[in-house]
């Protein structure tokens, strides 16, 4: 059985692991929350990809605490791009 990554595409997240016949370890499952497009259409997301930059925020994790956070860390990032 092969992998294919659809993390660019599809934002999921990871679920139980299975023990499937024929296998010699567990089997990691993932729920599709959607497709990064269609999230950031409903703003569920900011999403920004280019040659050197991959910025992906899910605004429905993100608690207060977090989202202080994530504006700390993003304003470190800028003044390390400014500087």
């Amino acid at each position: 059985m092969s992998r294919v990554d659809f993390s660019n595409t599809v934002l999921a997240e990871e679920g139980d692991t299975l023990t499937v016949k024929g296998f010699a370890k567990p089997v990691r499952t993932y729920a599709v929350m959607g497709l990064y497009d269609d999230l950031a259409d409903q703003g569920r997301i900011i999403r920004r990809d280019q040659d050197g930059l991959a910025l992906v925020i899910d605004r429905n994790k993100l608690t207060k605490k977090g989202k202080t956070e994530a504006i700390k860390a993003l304003e470190e990032a800028v003044a390390q791009l400014k500087g």
